[in-house]
């Protein structure tokens, strides 16, 4: 039972969805962060970010296991990871500078997609010599986002709509206490899974949470 929770929680919070949560809460919590686009503007745009951030990694990935040049779909080794790194971060290099053009698009969204960037070079590159965790990775930076809306939009309350008439809030510190709490339970599921020694999951962590103030720093 404990493998098949840990393998749920893996692919729940599996590294190429990060951005997606990130995107998802920046609109649940500002409405508005896209007002600046048309209806069908926001739809387009939406619609491009699921197929970059998700779509066109999963295509390549299946594609390479078809043609042999990664072994599984779980990507266990290093060798394995190489290619779709590299893929990933084409894309993700991609929409960021696309999305530093765009005078539409929030800085908070560009912060964001800068840090993927960094920490996604980085970890290509400590991939060469060590597994480092991407699931941490996409968790550090998902938290670090957290940390950065908290403090540089200075918001305190996450307004959460069930009706037109009832709404309650939710403390901002209580959603990065819920999310250090996943962050815990997707390190743990990856031990579990004997996917990483404990030293690649902190190695993950820290490298996806310090690329997002690295981003904050030179974006704002």
């Amino acid at each position: 039972m404990w493998r098949i929770a840990s393998k749920i929680i893996s692919f729940i919070f599996h590294p190429l969805f990060a951005l997606i949560y990130i995107l998802g809460f920046l609109i649940l919590l500002n409405p508005m962060l896209l007002a600046h686009f048309t209806p069908e503007g926001k739809v387009i745009f939406l619609v491009y970010f699921v197929v970059n951030t998700v779509l066109i990694p999963v295509i390549a990935i299946v594609l390479m296991k078809m043609l042999g040049l990664i072994a599984s779909l779980q990507m266990e080794t290093t060798r394995d990871r190489i290619g779709p790194m590299i893929v990933v971060f084409i894309l993700y290099m991609w929409m960021f500078i696309n999305f530093k053009k765009e005078p539409d698009i929030p800085l908070i969204l560009v912060n964001i997609m800068l840090g993927t960037v960094l920490s996604t070079a980085i970890a290509f590159i400590i991939n060469v010599v060590n597994k480092i965790s991407l699931h941490m990775t996409g968790m550090g930076g998902l938290l670090a986002a957290l940390v950065i809306i908290f403090f540089h939009q200075q918001t305190r309350l996450l307004i959460l709509s069930l009706t037109t008439e009832t709404a309650f809030s939710v403390h901002m510190v209580l959603v990065i206490i819920f999310v250090l709490i996943l962050t815990g339970m997707v390190a743990s599921s990856r031990l579990f899974l004997k996917a990483h020694r404990p030293v690649e999951l902190l190695q993950g962590f820290i490298l996806g949470f310090m690329a997002q103030f690295v981003a904050y720093w030179i974006i704002f």
